[in-house]
């Protein structure tokens, strides 16, 4: 039986954070003056943005990370993780690991699909999670998982947080300069293409069927 890999959505696969910080700044105005990427480079997350965390503002983001039509039809893939999933799939099964919550699984099984990616199981956080609740969630469930899931390619600190002590799989950290613990094997990796190298290092062909 072949082993598996967990795969991040949000900000891995998925470029999300660009289409609320663009819809954000569209309805409530942006913060500063600059391009897209500025502002993203900038902030980061829509939460530390000031001028966004109105009522208003609070409530479309809500809405909007519920709303089917958007995660299904108008988001767009990070670049270079099409290609680069589907060089993993050639020796791993995929298995899509989210803190999203599951009312929106279908839309995201479509979006996957659309997109190119390899189809795979989608596991989805409880929706009756709060947002702080979510990445001891999904810490809990890569652990659980392991040794069948080998790995998880993942872009949030928080999650490299929340991995239980003793996991013996690997971390993937996405876009971060360094691992923010030592006690599990944690890799950061600048992009995809670092990716898809520090998984053939970590896992040579010869150990994998």
């Amino acid at each position: 039986m072949r082993k598996a890999f967990a795969l991040d959505i949000d900000e891995t696969i998925c470029d999300t954070r660009r289409y609320w910080f663009a819809e954000l700044s569209q309805r409530f105005g942006s913060p500063r003056a600059g391009s897209l990427d500025d502002l993203i480079a900038h902030y980061e997350y829509t939460t530390n943005v000031a001028e966004w965390q109105t009522p208003e503002a609070r409530a479309w983001l809500s809405a909007a990370r519920a709303d089917d039509r958007i995660h299904r039809d108008l988001l767009a893939p990070i670049p270079g993780a099409v290609a680069a999933v589907a060089q993993l799939n050639e020796r791993f099964d995929i298995v899509y690991m989210t803190m999203r919550p599951d009312s929106i699984v279908g839309a995201t099984r479509d979006w996957i699909r659309s997109q190119g990616f390899p189809v795979g199981e989608v596991v989805a956080s409880p929706s009756y999670l709060f947002d702080g609740e979510r990445p001891a969630w999904k810490g809990r469930e890569l652990m659980g998982r392991y040794p069948q899931v080998v790995g998880l390619v993942d872009d949030h600190i928080d999650v490299a947080n929340n991995i239980p002590v003793g996991y013996q799989g690997k971390l993937f950290l996405l876009g971060q300069p360094s691992a923010p613990r030592s006690d599990i094997s944690i890799i950061p990796c600048a992009d995809w293409s670092e990716v898809t190298r520090q998984v053939a290092i970590a896992f040579p062909r010869e150990l994998t069927p």
